[in-house]
């Protein structure tokens, strides 16, 4: 059987026009579509965060509560959230996922 080699662009196209070619080729070739599990989240991040310093001081918080991921390898793609907080993830009464923030120093 002869071997072809094809670009990652090619891949996701083809993935793209067919949902059926995209479930083969994300079993056959996944790394092809790691990227696409994220999200770009640098368009967000203008100015040094996503939220407005006056708005965060108003709710008792500074511009470095949560931000964009700037570095590393989850630059881009992932929040930042300050050490100086407790952060939860649970669900409420209605079953919907939560990202609570609570003050670490009272």
């Amino acid at each position: 059987m002869s071997e072809y080699k094809i670009s990652k662009d090619v891949i996701l196209e083809a993935g793209r026009l067919c949902p059926t070619v995209r479930d083969y080729l994300q079993k056959e070739v996944p790394e092809a579509f790691e990227d696409d599990k994220y999200f770009n989240l640098s368009f967000l991040n203008i100015g040094g965060g996503i939220f407005k310093r006056d708005l965060l001081e108003k709710c008792g918080l500074d511009s470095y509560t949560i931000q964009i991921r700037d570095s590393g390898e989850y630059k881009n793609k992932a929040f930042y959230l300050d050490n100086d907080y407790n952060w939860e993830v649970k669900k409420d009464n209605e079953n919907i996922l939560c990202l609570i923030l609570t003050r670490k120093k009272l």
